[in-house]
């Protein structure tokens, strides 16, 4: 890109070729720089800069600090922390001004990520009770990536927030593992549902805390001297710390969506978690390191049919739903792509009713590479024309290294629309106005929709007037 600072964000590619750990994020913008499908990335903590000139804000934000402007997310703010955190995110790329965003589109004609800014804090301190109101806020107005490079107590209040906003919105959420010293992993990032990102410096060793259990930590990005968007449409090196580490997580989540708007919280991890390596300078330790250092052209190229990094996802699945009977998945067989692969079986997901995105595995079918198609039949539940939730279902592939690919398109089945419209439904889950039965009518009709989440709808009908 042709950023004047871009030299300096060694984090993104080590430019001057000086050794030190970077996430190699130009193979990425092969595939993807941010431009196809624009992702809001809500950022929580003290405050951003909203006019800076390289980012790109929305006008939804919010300030949750009692005594101030609820409608001025960056009132009172004097750090610099937060307006860098977005700069790594989604700073203008290719406009030939400031740094480069790492989903920060492909200027001067496709904007990419946009900051939603939520303030929790003021004076480097964060008010514990303000995150869960502001997870909750960003998931209900469109946030699908949430950066939280703080932490705090844990509460119920923010561990059913945090569920509320993964498995009901679909949110991917990101913390930091806290550069102070000490072992154990705090919260926010302790809880299952966020990924864990830790920190790694030049001389390749870790900044942060120590992991109890070897999972505890997802995935570590380069920690120290990170140039980025400072307040006022300055820029600079913001030092060390692993607050810079998390963003450049969601930063790739957001080039993720931006070119697979289906993925789900748990593709995301999934990625994460392969995408990540242990190069030649590091110690093999996932008590410091997790799954390894971060890398952006490994987590797009994931999602990319060739395994390089994820078995190839099953696609084009479909679902029979006739009342009286139990609900058939079908999807074609997935052949190998390259000599020695081996696809082993496949993996069945159901989520259920009001948390969409809470995918639980129900089952696995062994591959076969003679069959043109494979099959799996529900047989927990039985259609029966009730109006029950709706039943959504994904599926994986997965190899003879128990790596999982992502999920496959998605199919919902809904017992009350797969007995009106002709006896059967076959949808990939998405918007969808579906003509009304019975027609003619008099004096009752049935009009089915569905949307992709949870969400206020209005329904307008009209006369022939």
């Amino acid at each position: 890109p042709n950023d004047p600072f871009f030299d300096e964000q060694y984090y993104l590619f080590d430019y001057y070729e000086q050794g030190w750990p970077s996430i190699d994020v130009l193979g990425a913008w092969d595939i993807e720089n941010g431009s196809t499908n624009q992702v809001t990335v809500a950022v929580i903590g003290l405050g951003v800069d909203m006019v800076h000139e390289d980012l790109l804000v929305t006008n939804n934000g919010h300030n949750f600090i009692p005594g101030e402007d609820p409608n001025d997310p960056n009132a009172n703010y004097s750090d610099h922390h937060e307006t860098a955190i977005a700069g790594i995110i989604a700073a203008k790329t290719n406009n030939g001004n400031g740094i480069s965003g790492i989903a920060g589109g492909w200027y001067p004609n496709y904007p990419g990520a946009v900051i939603m800014p939520l303030k929790v804090g003021r004076d480097d301190e964060w008010y514990s009770d303000a995150v869960d109101d502001a997870i909750i806020y960003a998931a209900e107005y469109g946030a699908k990536v949430i950066n939280m490079s703080f932490w705090v107590n844990h509460s119920a209040a923010l561990n059913a927030a945090i569920k509320y906003a993964y498995n009901e919105y679909g949110c991917i959420l990101i913390s930091t593992t806290g550069h102070h010293g000490g072992t154990g992993i705090p919260y926010p990032a302790k809880y299952s549902e966020v990924l864990a990102i830790g920190g790694i410096i030049k001389d390749w060793s870790r900044l942060g805390r120590i992991g109890q259990q070897p999972d505890d930590i997802d995935a570590v990005a380069p920690a120290e001297d990170i140039f980025t968007t400072f307040n006022d449409d300055e820029y600079g090196n913001i030092g060390w710390g692993t607050s810079f580490a998390a963003p450049q997580v969601a930063g790739i989540s957001a080039l993720l969506l931006s070119k697979h708007p289906n993925l789900i919280p748990m593709d995301i991890k999934n990625i994460v978690k392969h995408a990540s390596v242990y190069e030649p300078n590091m110690d093999n330790n996932p008590y410091h390191f997790g799954n390894g250092l971060i890398k952006a052209d490994r987590a797009l190229n994931a999602i990319i049919q060739n395994w390089e990094v994820l078995p190839p996802y099953p696609n084009n699945l479909q679902v029979s739903a006739i009342p009286n009977q139990h609900p058939v998945l079908t999807w074609p067989t997935i052949l190998p792509l390259r000599r020695g692969d081996i696809i082993e079986k496949y993996n069945i997901y159901r989520s259920i009713g009001t948390a969409p995105y809470k995918f639980i595995k129900i089952g696995e079918v062994n591959h076969n590479s003679e069959l043109q198609n494979h099959t799996w039949v529900d047989n927990s539940y039985t259609v029966d024309g009730g109006g029950v939730p709706y039943y959504r279902y994904r599926v994986t592939s997965e190899d003879d290294k128990q790596i999982q690919s992502i999920t496959s398109n998605e199919v919902v089945v809904n017992a009350y629309i797969g007995w009106k419209i002709n006896n059967e439904i076959s949808e990939i889950f998405d918007y969808n106005l579906l003509q009304n039965y019975p027609n003619p009518f008099n004096p009752v009709t049935t009009i089915s929709y569905s949307i992709k989440e949870t969400g206020l709808v209005t329904l307008s009908i009209y006369n022939i007037l």
